[in-house]
């Protein structure tokens, strides 16, 4: 199966594996092989490896002691902070680390924070809109949807699982939103998927699909291969559960909704729940997108569909919702910086953001931007903008709010800093952002601005992961408090408005 990550007890199996061989070899093996080639190859010996190992436990033993500061080794990556004076007595070498002065980050202080969203023209008339129909959805009894769209930074829906759950308490639905088959990441803190048969994931980035038909999820999940009809009419199932992880709204839902389509073949699709079978359906071959509707009184946490056919249809996703309210997805594009948009076929895009009812598109790019340093992002400016015109011109009248990029650090001179181009690329999508008449939410500035990640990172407990890039799990948690803060802000405004004109 394609993009699936490799289990950690296959990991360990592996890793296990290249020990055994090395003691193999330091058995058996001389000290010294000499191939040819005028190069020969030191085997190191088993006697000597164990009386290292030995050598290592009694060291370890003793107690460590604070070292001087002598040998400059700034080029490596730093310790945790409490390790970086620390050594072994008997080693010739000491460590150098200057310890940056870490800015003080008082994560209290933020999650209370208003940090506003900043718009040009035309932008909040289109948010009063989709606040429009957010006060309304009980009496409505529709879902609406708000996709949240980023890179890495959101994978295993980090940022957009506590908007969702701050929008959901305040507005009513439950369940993940829309999810794909075959995700890019194995796990998810709300619910897991096993599978039978064949599938595998395709996504907008290389693959063998012979189309850009990528749909919302940019994905699709077969179970046979694009373009051919398999002789023997292959079956395969997936099976949806929820886990007990992640906010409980999240853990049930009353609607679940399959977009398939494009199969050259009959197509025999089967639900059922503690197998049981509630649903078989029978679909003639198909050329268009289709969507399949299963519906409960009572909330559930899980089904399995099973699918036959010679010929797979595309699968772009299945959204798990609430009979009403608002709906959140999560839909990490890894290694993206937003400008695949314009790749789509624009037609199929159009379609598939009509049948699922979208208000809102919340979209977080950047750190993949970050490494390739230059001194002007105009055209990452210009290929923004072009995206976020396309969103609005197939999506009339839905708010568009870009999510500025993130603070990230890199070592000079032992330090961690900032890259020194964060800035131009926030004030790139921020022009692209109100130029087309979007929402910016300054990310960078609302985390405290320049070496902000460092401060993050050093927090307790950690509010950011150790490659001074990407959020940990609390400061996700925290970057979707803040996020809200500003969006319920505008909201009271919005009714605070309405009031006014009410004679």
């Amino acid at each position: 199966m394609k993009d699936r990550y490799t289990s950690p007890f296959r990991l360990f199996l592996y890793l296990l594996s290249i020990l055994v061989i090395l003691f193999i070899a330091a058995y058996f093996l001389p000290p010294v092989l000499d191939p040819g080639f005028n190069f020969t190859l030191r085997i190191p010996q088993y006697s000597q490896l164990m009386n290292d190992l030995r050598r290592e436990g009694l060291q370890s033993s003793q107690p460590v002691l604070l070292a001087k500061i002598e040998k400059d080794f700034s080029h490596f990556q730093p310790l945790h902070p409490e390790q970086v004076e620390e050594f072994f007595p008997g080693r010739p070498d000491t460590l150098k680390f200057e310890i940056p002065v870490i800015p003080y980050t008082d994560a209290g202080k933020l999650r209370a924070s208003v940090f506003r969203i900043q718009y040009g023209s035309g932008f909040l008339q289109n948010l009063h809109h989709f606040f429009s129909k957010l006060s309304g959805l009980q009496n409505n009894r529709m879902v609406l949807r708000v996709l949240h769209y980023g890179d890495s930074q959101i994978e295993g829906d980090r940022i957009t699982a506590e908007l969702r759950n701050q929008m959901q308490n305040k507005f009513g639905g439950m369940g993940p939103g829309l999810i794909s088959i075959v995700p890019p990441m194995r796990q998810h803190t709300s619910y897991r998927l096993n599978y039978s048969g064949n599938w595998n994931r395709y996504s907008f980035q290389p693959s063998e699909l012979l189309h850009n038909r990528w749909g919302l999820l940019f994905s699709v999940a077969r179970y046979t291969m694009p373009g051919e009809l398999d002789e023997s009419e292959p079956e395969a199932s997936f099976s949806i559960q929820a886990r007990a992880a992640g906010y409980a709204s999240t853990r049930r839902f009353r609607r679940a909704v399959i977009f398939f389509g494009y199969h050259e073949s009959p197509l025999y699709v089967e639900l059922s729940i503690n197998n049981k079978v509630l649903e078989a359906d029978i679909f003639p071959p198909e050329n268009n997108l289709k969507v399949m509707q299963y519906a409960w009184r009572d909330p559930v946490a899980g089904f399995t569909v099973k699918m036959k056919g010679r010929h797979s249809p595309d699968i772009y996703a299945i959204a798990l919702d609430d009979s009403w309210g608002v709906a959140v997805d999560n839909i990490p594009l890894r290694g993206s910086s937003g400008l695949e948009f314009t790749q789509s076929d624009t037609a199929f895009l159009r379609k598939m953001f009509g049948e699922c009812n979208t208000g809102l598109i919340l979209l977080q790019f950047g750190v993949n931007v970050v490494p390739h340093i230059v001194s002007d992002y105009t055209y990452y400016e210009v290929s923004l903008r072009r995206q976020l015109q396309l969103l609005k011109k197939i999506n009339p009248g839905v708010p568009v709010i870009v999510l500025g990029v993130s603070d990230m650090s890199m070592m000079a001179d032992g330090v961690y800093r900032s890259y020194p181009n964060i800035e131009l690329i926030r004030d790139a999508q921020k022009n692209a952002a109100f130029a087309a008449g979007c929402g910016f939410w300054d990310t960078y500035e609302a985390m405290g601005g320049e070496n902000s990640m460092a401060a993050w990172a050093f927090a307790d407990p950690p509010l950011a992961q150790k490659d001074f890039t990407h959020f940990s799990y609390q400061g996700s948690r925290l970057i979707g408090q803040m996020f809200w803060n500003a969006l319920i802000s505008e909201y009271e405004n919005f009714e605070n408005l309405k009031k006014q004109d009410t004679p």
